[in-house]
């Protein structure tokens, strides 16, 4: 026997879980923003906004005529690190000089939350609502709010996240807009050049191009190229020195960025530096590797291409930007979590239950012993592996690829119809 409801309580019904999760997600949200704004900071935690410091302090050096490579953190937690990025990224950060560093943090603060749920619109929405589309039924748009409700509870909650928190970090915006452009939520006529514009301000974005060449995306590829070849010119223009020590020296200077072995450092080189692997061949075998594990990368997000899976594509790149690049810190790791995320929004059993396995990686990331090389015996191994659990996961994921998670309402027979144009050059 079935029970009838009237409308009333159907709408009861649909939002009752929907609005559940979004008061928990405002909730930690809003207790996330009291901790960095209100609450005194304290000396057990990192550096609050230790990395907006820096570029504040880099960018307000250079514009009174500094050298914007000469400047050296003198606070204790960042003593002596300095500004690593490209110099246009200088160019972008200079309007922040022109408001009081208190207010910076504030809006810096702000900003990431704002672009965070940017970033899980793309990611976990359906489609049809993220096209401004009519006609959506209220059961779907309830479903929506439940999903992006508790996509932003998860974020909230990760390590990753709460990093860029922290740190006054910029990898989340870089993150958001490699995602917006890769992704598909451009149109095809402009793709490409947002993947520039970020590369020029900090150069691991350069892995889309390679990804668009592969997957015959050539204008996107040389939209990306020339964007960023022109934002690097503009930087040349400005200041010609700087440029010329970045490109000529400091962008292979690594030692700027502190100890790579470092635990907190999740790339492929800090593994096998930790572990002393290769020995005097260390780099070629880390070259080996990357060339390996990017080639099972690339050719994954080319099928997820081919598929019409633009998301997968790009976050599969942006998970091998991760592994391949020598300096991985605990921010850059939120690609991991809007992939775990995507899995899980996407409705089909398989990519949720991989979803669900990699998310618990970066939740629970914090348990794991920062640095065990002191102890010794058997447990001294144990514990110095579980510090590697991170770098595994996104490694999995280059090789493995993600399973596709959004074609749970394609009919089988378009998933059979690949549009060989789509394949050779979209735009």
């Amino acid at each position: 026997m079935s029970i009838q409801l009237n409308p009333a309580e159907r709408r009861v019904a649909r939002w009752a879980a929907p609005v559940i999760v979004t008061v928990l997600a405002v909730w930690i949200i809003c207790l996330e923003l009291v901790e960095m704004l209100l609450v005194p900071a304290r000396d057990s935690f990192p550096t609050r906004f230790g990395d907006l410091t820096i570029y504040r302090e880099a960018v307000d050096y250079w514009v009174h005529g500094g050298s914007l490579y000469d400047y050296a953190s003198q606070h204790t937690k960042t003593l002596g690190l300095g500004f690593t990025y490209p110099p246009f990224a200088a160019i972008i950060l200079a309007p922040a000089m022109l408001v009081s560093p208190r207010w910076l943090e504030v809006a810096w603060t702000l900003g990431t939350y704002v672009v965070a749920t940017l970033l899980l619109w793309i990611t976990v929405t359906p489609a049809r609502l993220r096209a401004g589309r009519s006609g959506a039924a209220p059961d779907h748009i309830a479903r929506t709010v439940r999903i992006v409700a508790t996509a932003w509870v998860m974020l909230g909650l990760s390590y990753p996240f709460i990093a860029n928190v922290i740190w006054g970090q910029v990898s989340l915006v870089v993150i958001a807009l490699c995602l917006v452009d890769a992704g598909g939520a451009v149109p095809g006529r402009f793709k490409g050049i947002l993947i520039g514009l970020v590369a020029a301000v900090k150069l691991t974005p350069l892995i889309f191009i390679p990804y668009f060449l592969i997957t015959g995306q050539r204008r996107s590829a040389a939209r990306a190229t020339s964007t960023f070849l022109l934002a690097t010119g503009l930087a040349f223009a400005v200041d010609p020195t700087d440029s010329i020590d970045y490109w000529t020296r400091d962008v292979m200077n690594t030692s700027r960025v502190g100890d790579l072995g470092r635990a907190s450092n999740k790339s492929l080189l800090a593994l096998l530096m930790r572990w002393h692997a290769g020995g005097d061949l260390q780099v070629e075998l880390w070259l080996s590797l990357c060339l390996l594990i990017g080639s099972y990368a690339l050719v994954h997000a080319w099928q997820s291409f081919a598929w019409g899976d633009d998301l997968a594509a790009a976050l599969t790149v942006g998970c091998l930007s991760v592994v391949v690049s020598p300096v991985s810190w605990t921010h850059h790791q939120t690609w991991g979590v809007v992939a775990a995320l995507a899995l899980i929004a996407g409705g089909r059993a398989p990519a949720m239950r991989a979803g669900a396995v990699l998310y618990a990686v970066f939740l629970l990331e914090p348990l794991i012993p920062p640095d065990t090389t002191w102890l010794h015996g058997p447990g001294s191994l144990l514990l110095r592996a579980c510090t590697e659990v991170p770098v595994v996961a996104f490694i999995v994921v280059s090789i493995l690829g993600l399973p596709s998670g959004r074609l749970t309402e394609v009919d089988a027979a378009e998933l059979l119809n690949i549009d060989e144009e789509r394949i050779t050059d979209p735009v």
